[in-house]
């Protein structure tokens, strides 16, 4: 590999690694209402489950189960409910068992953009699992 070559595909990753440390994040005005927070709340949601999809799939290890889950994605929920600092709101997916699993994304409003933190699964067909924000 020649010298420029390797600049070029240096550039190209560095420039592929930023794009996907963007699609993580929505930019939003600080003070707006409800309404729009929500709206950028969801697309920030959107794009990091975009972000984090690789050929249809999210990979999701489950601590509860001890196993990887491959998760296809279904549809956001349309509710949003602001929990402390973090806004909360939900995606479904389908895994390869065939079940539906509820994920919990939790999204920070910082500098005028929305970033989600993560995301935790919250129910499987129904099934609620139990966590704490409040928990120190």
């Amino acid at each position: 590999m020649t010298p420029s070559t390797g600049r070029l595909l240096f550039l190209t990753a560095a420039s592929l690694g930023a794009l996907t440390l963007a699609a993580c994040q929505h930019t939003g005005g600080a003070s707006q209402d409800p309404d729009q927070a929500n709206t950028h709340v969801q697309a920030a949601m959107q794009d990091y489950i975009e972000s984090h999809t690789i050929d249809g799939v999210t990979h999701y290890y489950d601590a509860v189960e001890g196993r990887m889950l491959n998760l296809t994605y279904d549809y956001l929920h349309d509710g949003v409910k602001k929990k402390g600092q973090y806004y909360v709101s939900c995606a479904d997916f389908k895994d390869q068992f065939g079940r539906t699993l509820d994920l919990d994304y939790f999204v920070i409003e910082a500098d005028g953009s929305y970033r989600v933190t993560q995301g935790l699964l919250h129910k499987i067909d129904g099934e609620k699992r139990k966590y704490d924000l409040n928990a120190q």
